[in-house]
């Protein structure tokens, strides 16, 4: 278990009298004896290697560790000339739109980084920012807790208006190799800082959502404790197990704010990923002046659309023919004498129903079931095929309160998020309208 150790040459004459002396007179309560078959079992132990680790290697490293200054490998370049690269976009790696980025998009990795994103594209202070990503990303080299070289990749770029350049890092979890990560790109910048000045910025995810401010320079100062507290553990010696530690608020707690944690829970493990990240960006730009909310609704778009295909599929699905020549016949009835406008507004409808209730890919689901809704409440009864089960299915006692809820998600939708008619900027609005989403999105998953 000590790599460290195994990695140095010609040490076992050393180490091995020194270790035998640890485990029959320091590790144990009493005195044992290394070659006991009843002890040699528990040596084996995780909680005896993780121990042994934990105080040799500081030991170790002391001596056989040696400190070099950062020097200027090559002459600084522009982001500008980077080339461009691909990204695969995903629900929970997205890529978001911004205006003071060099490039077209700025991928995402996690809700803070969204949350940052947002930030520094409206901040008073920024003048220009980038993802660090891609194949000529910068990675910073450092010594990882286990004494191993590895590599440290910042998230963002940032440039401000006083003329300074900022490292950043968003962090939502700490882990044992944070500290030495911050070492290593304080050392960067210091070095980096000649003719242009580098900072390094340290954005811990409670600090982020507590800042009261439109500009990374207070942002900074209100996070700078954090920075000088990690740079003061990676000079610590390392005697105890590394725990991994959220820095987030108590998940239960926040989101019992938005629905009750018993019904979360029951919810679609992607449910619940989509509703954690919707509360955390909500959270992320609660505090921040002149914000648009509307980025904290777009991880429910994907979960709202598929408890609503759901639905659709759950009432209908059973009365689909297993004929394809049926199937024609059964989505585009003869529709009498309603004129033409109607007809083809009902006939779009069905033909949209074949794609998700045959095929798996209709579309906008939420505007289709608001149509399944509407008809199965308004439309004209005896009208035949998949107009008959609408009427059948979706005309039930209750459902006019969902169409309802379903129109009102749909509105928002269009207003502030999809076609952003209007900006969302007032918290209280935000949160009324997230509460709303989340409750419509439970309420489709089982209706």
């Amino acid at each position: 278990e000590l790599e460290l150790i195994c990695r140095l040459r010609g040490t076992h004459s050393v180490l091995a009298p020194l270790l035998q002396q640890f485990f029959e007179g320091v590790l144990f309560e009493k005195r044992i004896n290394i070659f006991d078959p009843a002890i040699v079992p528990r040596l084996g132990e995780p909680d005896v290697r993780e121990y042994v680790r934990a105080t040799f290697v500081p030991l170790v490293r002391e001596k056989t560790v040696t400190t070099e200054t950062r020097s200027k490998a090559e002459d600084p370049g522009s982001l500008f000339d980077w080339k461009p690269f691909q990204v695969t976009a995903s629900e929970s790696r997205p890529v978001l739109v911004a205006q003071r980025t060099p490039f077209n998009l700025v991928p995402c990795n996690r809700s803070l980084e969204q949350g940052f994103v947002r930030f520094a594209d409206t901040a008073s202070d920024v003048v220009a920012f980038a993802k660090n990503a891609g194949p000529q990303c910068l990675r910073i080299d450092y010594l990882t807790f286990g004494s191993r070289l590895a590599f440290y990749t910042p998230d963002f770029f940032v440039k401000t208006k006083s003329g300074d350049y900022l490292l950043v890092e968003t962090k939502g979890r700490k882990d044992a190799d944070v500290p030495l990560k911050a070492r290593a790109a304080v050392a960067w910048c210091e070095s980096a800082s000649n003719g242009q000045k580098w900072k390094y910025l340290y954005v811990p995810q409670a600090e982020f959502e507590r800042a009261e401010t439109d500009q990374i320079e207070q942002l900074a100062r209100a996070c700078n404790p954090s920075l000088r507290e990690l740079i003061d553990d990676a000079t610590k010696a390392q005697t105890q197990l590394a725990l991994y530690t959220s820095e987030t608020t108590d998940i239960d707690a926040t989101i019992s704010e938005f629905l009750p944690v018993v019904v979360f829970q029951k919810l679609p493990e992607r449910f619940q990923r989509a509703v954690e990240q919707s509360v955390t960006l909500y959270r992320f730009l609660q505090n921040k002046k002149g914000q648009n909310f509307a980025p904290a609704f777009q991880p429910l778009l994907g979960s709202i659309d598929e408890a609503a295909k759901s639905l659709i599929m759950r009432r209908l699905l059973d009365l689909v023919p297993t004929k394809p020549v049926q199937q024609d016949d059964y989505f585009a009835p003869h529709l009498g004498n309603l004129p033409a406008k109607k007809k083809s507004q009902l006939l779009v409808g069905a033909r949209n129903l074949k794609k998700t209730l045959v095929f798996r890919n209709g579309l906008w689901p939420m505007g289709l079931l608001a149509f399944c809704l509407d008809f199965g409440l308004n439309g004209e009864a005896g009208l035949g095929g998949i107009f008959n089960g609408l009427k059948d299915r979706f005309g039930k006692a209750g459902d006019d309160k969902l169409y309802e809820m379903v129109e009102r998600i749909n509105q928002f939708r269009n207003a502030y998020v999809a076609h952003a008619e209007k900006a969302l900027t007032k918290p209280d609005e935000a949160q009324s309208g997230l509460r709303y989403w989340i409750a419509g999105m439970c309420k489709l998953s089982v209706g």
